[in-house]
């Protein structure tokens, strides 16, 4: 326990954004796992409703009671701080490399606005005619990967079946879940891609392993079950 409060102060104070991603992530699994022990259908169904509802305004009136401890990190200020870390990396890090999401209103409706834009650019940019240096390069080819994946797995199985098997798995939804919101975060606060790579680092595992999970559950075959067949068909 006391491990886990003194990393999480150092993280909070080191990048704020990877404690929020975590906390949000963590909090919803939490509620997943209780959910998932109801036996009654319905009863199961409604709970998760109810319990975001209490979940969320819990944690935001905790954040805004905490703000003056939290300093700079607080809920208010976490905005203009990842919009301060963009302003400076991209002023000092002007070698080629370095990327817009276009100007961004600080509220949180503005951020939000960037949601898209910033998760693509984590997990899926740059793209072949944004490569400048040896670095990108590499960059490229870990997004292509995580691209094909992702659209492997949509190629392989249905929506609804995707869709059913990530709203029944806690596991997935946290995995899925945090690597969405700490890309949200480093998209919006890196504003270079050769910082970009090292920031976006906790999300990737958890990204794959939810969609490794994901294909299983939705096509009852494992990934590299499923492309060594493709394979031997192609052969």
């Amino acid at each position: 326990v006391i491990a886990a409060v003194v990393s999480f102060w150092l993280v909070l104070n080191i990048k704020a954004y990877v404690a929020v991603s975590f906390v949000a992530g963590l909090s919803l699994w939490i509620v997943l796992n209780f959910r998932d022990k109801i036996e009654n259908q319905i009863l199961r169904f409604l709970v998760l409703p109810l319990l975001l509802a209490i979940m969320i305004p819990a944690v935001l009136v905790s954040l805004s009671t905490f703000s003056e401890e939290l300093g700079r990190y607080a809920l208010e200020n976490v905005i203009q701080t990842a919009l301060d870390q963009s302003y400076n990396l991209q002023k000092d890090l002007s070698a080629g490399s370095t990327y817009s999401l276009g100007s961004i209103d600080p509220s949180i409706a503005g951020m939000l606005s960037k949601a898209p834009a910033a998760i693509n650019v984590t997990l899926f940019r740059p793209y072949p005619w944004e490569v400048s240096n040896t670095i990108m390069v590499a960059a490229m080819f870990e997004s292509l990967l995580l691209l094909f994946l992702v659209v492997y797995l949509f190629y392989k199985s249905t929506v609804y079946k995707i869709l059913y098997s990530f709203l029944n798995n806690g596991f997935v939804i946290f995995c899925i879940s945090y690597s969405l919101t700490f890309s949200f975060f480093v998209g919006l606060s890196s504003g270079n891609f050769g910082s970009l790579v090292r920031y976006k680092i906790p999300a990737i595992p958890f990204f794959i392993t939810g969609l490794v999970i994901l294909y299983y559950l939705s096509t009852g075959r494992t990934l590299v079950d499923s492309l060594w067949h493709s394979k031997r068909k192609m052969d």
